[in-house]
């Protein structure tokens, strides 16, 4: 599965438990403030993983999507959770659907 990550701090990819990746490659430039250079194109196999589908998804009032807390990754990792997937907003209100790295063994598919 070919994902995009874009980030506007780091100018290098470093994969971590909580890393959000979309299969929208405007959204990852979004995240990367327009700088090409830090958009990543990611080819993961998710298959056999346990994926779990977030219906709330991210929390426009409160700027909060699921996953951005340290307790809740646990939390998931205790449920035996890999990989969450839930829709996302960039900074310009554009929907997308996000895949958030939970688990070690997710992580070890970069």
């Amino acid at each position: 599965m070919e994902l995009f990550h874009g980030s506007n701090k780091n100018t290098t990819l470093t994969p971590h438990i909580g890393i959000c990746l979309t299969d929208s490659e405007s959204s990852a430039e979004a995240y990367a403030g327009g700088n090409e250079n830090q958009v990543y194109t990611i080819d993961i196999d998710l298959s056999g993983l346990t994926i779990a589908d977030m219906d709330d998804g991210y929390d426009r009032e409160n700027d909060i999507a699921p996953g951005d807390d340290a307790d809740d990754i646990t939390e998931m990792q205790n449920d035996g959770i890999d990989v969450i997937t839930y829709t996302d907003e960039d900074e310009f209100g554009r929907q997308h659907d996000c895949w958030r790295i939970i688990s070690a063994l997710a992580l070890s598919r970069f």
